[in-house]
C-alpha cells in the first residue's frame, strides 16, 4: 500500500510539474542545441493580463498600436476582431555589434502576429531580420563554447530587449505618444 501511495505520489506530482504555465512570457535568445556558434529567438511568448477578456486585449492593443506607430494603417497587415492582430514593423538601431572597437547597428524589419483569449495573448514572432534580410531569430553570435564573442556581447539583450519593451507598451493600460 504504502509503494502504491508513493507511486501515485510522483505521477501526480510529475504532472503537475508540466502544466500550463510552460509558455515563455519574454523573447529570450537560447544557446542552440544542435550548434552552439548560434543562439535562437524563442517563436512566440504568452502574456498573462488577467482579468481582461479577449475583446478588451485586442481593443487595448489596437488602440496602442494606433498610438505608438507614426502610420498605423501601414503597420497592421490583418485583423480578425477580438481574435488576431498582424503588425509589420521596422526598429533602427536593433542589430548592434563592435566592429574594430566601433560600434555597429542596423535596422531590422519584424513580423508579429498577436492572438487573444480571456486574461492572455499570444505574440508570434513570425520573422525578423536585418536591413540586409539576414535572419535574426538564429544570429551566429557566439564561440564554439557557445558564449558569446566579444563583438556581439549585448547583441542578444538588445533584441530580446526592443520586443520585450514594445509588448509591456503595447499592454499597458497608459500609452506614452509624442506630440
Amino acid at each position: 500500500m504504502k509503494r502504491l501511495f508513493i507511486y501515485f505520489f510522483f505521477l501526480f506530482s510529475s504532472l503537475y510539474s508540466f502544466s500550463q504555465d510552460d509558455n515563455p512570457k519574454e523573447f529570450q535568445y537560447q544557446v542552440s542545441d544542435d550548434d552552439k556558434r548560434y543562439s535562437e529567438l524563442n517563436d512566440f511568448v504568452v502574456v498573462p493580463l488577467k482579468g481582461l477578456s479577449s475583446d478588451k486585449i485586442y481593443s487595448l492593443l489596437l488602440s496602442n498600436i494606433n498610438k505608438t506607430y507614426k502610420n498605423p494603417k501601414e503597420v497592421i497587415s490583418a485583423t480578425e476582431e477580438n481574435k488576431y492582430i498582424k503588425i509589420n514593423g521596422f526598429a533602427d538601431n536593433l542589430y548592434c555589434f563592435s566592429s574594430l572597437g566601433t560600434p555597429t547597428c542596423t535596422g531590422g524589419n519584424y513580423t508579429l502576429e498577436f492572438y487573444f483569449k480571456d486574461d492572455r495573448m499570444k505574440v508570434e514572432m513570425v520573422s525578423l531580420t536585418n536591413s540586409a534580410s539576414y535572419d535574426l531569430k538564429r544570429i551566429g553570435i557566439n564561440k564554439k563554447s557557445g558564449s558569446p564573442r566579444g563583438m556581439f556581447k549585448d547583441t542578444a539583450s538588445t533584441i530580446e530587449n526592443y520586443f520585450n519593451t514594445l509588448i509591456k507598451n503595447l499592454t499597458s493600460e497608459t500609452v506614452k505618444t509624442d506630440w
